[in-house]
């Protein structure tokens, strides 16, 4: 099985999955959101159908993330400059903080996870698996 590429990164997804939810976890966000908020706070005029199409998330389940995150004050709609039929979506104060906060968590908890590797190794494996995922 150690010899199977898909085996290994299914290994490697569950232990940076824990290393999300000991670190990240403690900040009360799930992967998909704190996703969506680093996304809101990247992008000015990103919309819930952008955010959609840029995570791989099917637009019902879009539609509940953003109405919880709405709901628990982290992020507000606003009518978009360019046409008034779409809304925009961004951060709260309350939510630059969390997303501040879990992004310190992320990084800490990430190193934590890949010790085993120095900054170049790093480097070169995110660069291997993007290839993966964004090959044709």
């Amino acid at each position: 099985m150690q010899r199977l590429v898909g085996y290994n990164i299914r290994r490697a997804e569950l232990r940076m999955r824990q290393a999300f939810d000991s670190g990240v976890g403690r900040s009360g966000l799930k992967p998909s959101e704190f996703s969506i908020l680093v996304l809101i706070d990247s992008n000015s005029l990103v919309t819930q159908t952008d955010l959609g199409s840029a995570l791989s998330i099917k637009r019902p389940n879009m539609v509940v993330l953003i109405e919880g995150l709405a709901r628990r004050g982290l992020l507000v709609r606003a009518e978009h400059e360019h046409d008034r039929r779409m809304q925009t979506l961004r951060l709260t104060a309350k939510g630059k903080a969390l997303l501040e906060q879990a992004q310190r968590l992320s990084r800490d908890a990430e190193h934590r996870a890949t010790s085993c590797w120095n900054d170049r190794e790093r480097a070169q494996v995110s660069d291997l698996l993007r290839r993966l995922y964004e090959q044709d």
